[in-house]
């Protein structure tokens, strides 16, 4: 969560727009791994609870939508981001690993995200670049 957070303040600081996305269980709809703990009555993630909300600093005060880059944080490696790399590389977004800020993320995942174009980079550096003014562009990190 360290490394989100410094992620999240450094966007909002550059004026860049931050998307957060929060896979709500359900009724049937739930993956294999966790189907018989949402199915035994585990408040996890349901609609309405606690863990359906964003953690308190990751709130954001409003939302801009000029978007042509895609940093990827706050996930457990592979369910969530792993989709999202996909999607956004199919839609032409530039698409940026923040390496540090994912939990369950390994090499291959990585090698993986860079056949198709993904990038890497710790959060310091993504941060050092919006910092500098110079944008995430995930043309000139690896």
């Amino acid at each position: 969560m360290p490394a989100v957070s410094r992620l999240v303040r450094g966007f909002r600081d550059a004026d860049r727009p931050i998307v957060h996305v929060v896979r709500l269980y359900e009724g049937a709809d739930v993956d294999l791994p966790r189907r018989s703990l949402i199915e035994s009555g585990a408040p996890v993630v349901r609609p309405g609870s606690a863990g359906s909300q964003l953690a308190p600093e990751l709130r954001p005060p409003g939302a801009p939508l000029d978007v042509s880059t895609v940093v990827i944080a706050g996930c457990n490696y592979p369910n969530c981001p792993r989709a999202t790399v996909y999607d956004a590389s199919e839609h032409d977004y530039r698409t940026l690993i923040a390496a540090d800020a994912i939990s369950g993320l390994r090499r291959i995942h990585l090698q993986e995200a860079g056949r198709m174009g993904v990038l890497h980079a710790s959060s310091d550096e993504i941060l050092r670049r919006l910092s500098r003014g110079t944008g995430v562009d995930a043309s000139h990190v690896s």
